[in-house]
């Protein structure tokens, strides 16, 4: 089976709710694409839908790390994909966490910094602790140029 075809089984499982075997068929594919943001993001929301948060979002962090570093060429189309992940998803999983912390960072890379930041707000009001939504939503006040809004949500973030 080629990557193209254990990525679409992947994503058929997830479909499904066969969550284990979905992140089983993301963790194969992982070995020969390794820190792939679109394969942690399907792993991320399969964990936490089996209620396994804390490996979830170390998923959805290492997902969000790979999108940052990915090469400027081919970001735009590696964070379209991982939009594609989370549309897909978010409607049936609205308030998981992991989801909403890829839309958050995948609007920003984006350059959607008024979707960065509602997507920020959203994710707050769901996990008011979590370090990433509020990084981003201080990046997206800076990207606004309002400062104090922007140093008080860094501030936030780092007194996680």
């Amino acid at each position: 089976m080629d990557s193209k075809e254990l990525f679409d089984l992947a994503l058929s499982k997830a479909s499904g709710g066969r969550y284990t075997e979905c992140i089983n068929a993301a963790d194969e594919l992982l070995v020969s694409h390794p820190r792939h943001p679109v394969l942690l993001t399907l792993k991320a929301m399969c964990l936490e839908a089996q209620g396994k948060a804390v490996e979830g979002r170390q998923a959805t962090t290492d997902a969000i790390r790979s999108l940052e570093f990915t090469d400027s060429d081919q970001k735009t189309e590696i964070a379209e994909a991982c939009r594609h992940v989370t549309d897909k998803f978010l409607p049936a999983h609205p308030s998981n966490v992991c989801l909403l912390m890829v839309v958050t960072a995948v609007a920003y890379q984006l350059q959607d910094i008024d979707g960065c930041l509602a997507a920020s707000r959203t994710l707050i009001s769901k996990d008011s602790s979590n370090t990433i939504g509020w990084l981003y939503k201080g990046y997206s006040h800076a990207a606004q140029q309002d400062w104090s809004k922007a140093i008080e949500a860094y501030q936030r973030a780092t007194d996680l």
